[in-house]
């Protein structure tokens, strides 16, 4: 008996020699094959009939991140299994205008709930139940309210300046309908606008997390997804009593992290494509991005060993450092060293040397650009002191700001200027850094700027 694939390769997924070593996932393990393991593999790159033995590789696999599952829409009307929440604190005419166009589109498909936390001027929809909080109270808050008085299997949560979600309902469902699922979010793509912000958001939104599926779990390759739109089983939110009414930016990121401790996984679905509105002014951008950064100490509080600024192997980092202190020969050695204990690690796996040169030229330039980021986010005013020093370190500090986003206008489509491109994109980095010292100052706590340093390893299965 055989099964039609419905899964999608990992685009870290590479096999070697005869087909028995596999490196996939994320983060990324190393696979010894059987025969039989093979022919599974095969059938994933193929897309082909998977053998009636799949299923314990394929599981391994999934759980891994090296392949994902391809959920169909369900054919069962929407109505019956879904109810949207969506939170809302309306400012002025065009957020009001905005949300009555959601809410009258969204409720041709399903119930839709509208919680209004405390809107200077109530909202009153006609098309729609609204509830309405006295005070404001934030948008977890405001979610939990909304749970309160859902009734289907599946809820949704979708802010109120999302421009367009309707269509991504049906996968979204099917993909949380699966065993062991328990929440489900979409690629949010920028709506596109003639400003400049708009063309920078379209390429680099903090919404927008690529093309890409995968699970969703502190260390992979996407550790949070943001809750403009998101899909869950209803009775799992429920048990996990719902948003922490206490973090008003973050909250989102708490509650995935607590699903996955709980046993459910959360999933990221890019063939699920919604639309949000980018930052009107500088100002916005600047604010949402110092705010995002000041989720970090409440959330370090919480998750203290899932929230660190960086994660590298300690060699990596220190081959880098002595490289620009003018140390070439250390930083040699210890590449030497790492290659030496890896390649011992996998001498048992076919073309193990070859891996090893791959694997660890690879993991030291993802900690070089891991930890460029850190100095030009969490650690931007060490960067800042550095160029005001001047000499070498100056040169290194301004080479850290200035030269990853170059690389990015280099690498990426021409629709902004680079002059622009490359200020908003210190920008970007900076208020979130700025933002995350300022709450760690205010928490009195220094543990969400440490890095967590490791020795060298192989993920080998």
């Amino acid at each position: 008996m055989t099964s039609s694939s419905s899964f999608s390769c990992d685009s870290s997924w590479h096999r070697y020699g005869d087909g028995t070593t596999l490196v996939a996932g994320s983060p990324l393990a190393v696979f010894s094959l059987s025969e039989a393991g093979r022919d599974v593999a095969r059938a994933l790159e193929l897309g082909a009939t998977l053998p009636d033995f799949h299923q314990p590789l394929t599981t391994r696999l999934e759980a891994a991140g090296a392949i994902h599952h391809l959920a169909h829409p369900l054919s069962e009307p929407l109505d019956t299994l879904l109810t949207i929440v969506i939170p809302a604190y309306v400012r002025d005419e065009r957020q009001r205008e905005q949300l009555t166009q959601l809410v009258d589109v969204l409720a041709r498909c399903c119930s839709v709930i509208v919680v209004d936390d405390a809107s200077p001027t109530p909202v009153r929809l006609a098309s729609t139940r609204v509830i309405r909080h006295e005070s404001n109270e934030g948008p977890a808050s405001a979610r939990n309210t909304g749970l309160a008085h859902v009734d289907t299997p599946f809820v949704a949560f979708v802010d109120s300046d999302v421009t367009s979600c309707e269509d991504a309902f049906p996968l979204l469902v099917a993909t949380c309908a699966r065993e062991g699922v328990g929440l489900v979010a979409p690629r949010v793509a920028t709506t596109s606008q003639p400003s400049w912000l708009s063309r920078y958001e379209e390429r680099f939104s903090p919404l927008d997390l690529g093309t890409e599926p995968g699970r969703v779990a502190p260390g992979t390759r996407i550790s949070y997804v943001p809750s403009a739109v998101w899909v869950a089983r209803t009775d799992r939110v429920r048990s996990l009593g719902g948003f922490d009414q206490n973090l008003r930016v973050g909250e989102d990121v708490d509650f995935v992290w607590r699903l996955n401790r709980s046993g459910s996984s959360a999933r990221y679905e890019p063939r699920a494509i919604v639309r949000h509105e980018p930052r009107r002014s500088l100002r916005d951008f600047i604010r949402q991005r110092y705010l995002y950064g000041t989720s970090v100490a409440p959330l370090s509080s919480r998750h203290p060993e899932d929230l660190r600024p960086l994660k590298a192997s300690w060699h990596s980092v220190a081959i880098w450092a002595f490289l620009f202190a003018g140390l070439p020969i250390v930083s040699l050695a210890l590449v030497l060293y790492t290659f030496i204990g890896l390649a011992r690690r996998l001498r048992h796996l076919d073309n193990g040397v070859r891996e090893a040169f791959r694997l660890v030229l690879r993991g030291h330039w993802s900690a070089l650009a891991s930890t460029a980021r850190l100095f030009r986010r969490e650690w931007v005013p060490v960067t800042l002191v550095g160029i005001a020093i001047g000499g070498r370190i100056g040169g290194v500090s301004l080479a850290v700001l200035v030269v990853p986003p170059i690389i990015d206008y280099i690498r990426g489509p021409k629709r902004l200027d680079p002059f622009r491109f490359v200020a908003l994109r210190i920008l970007d980095d900076a208020s979130y850094g700025i933002g995350a010292v300022a709450s760690c100052i205010r928490a009195r706590t220094l543990r969400p700027l440490i890095p967590d340093l490791r020795s060298w390893r192989a993920n080998v299965q």
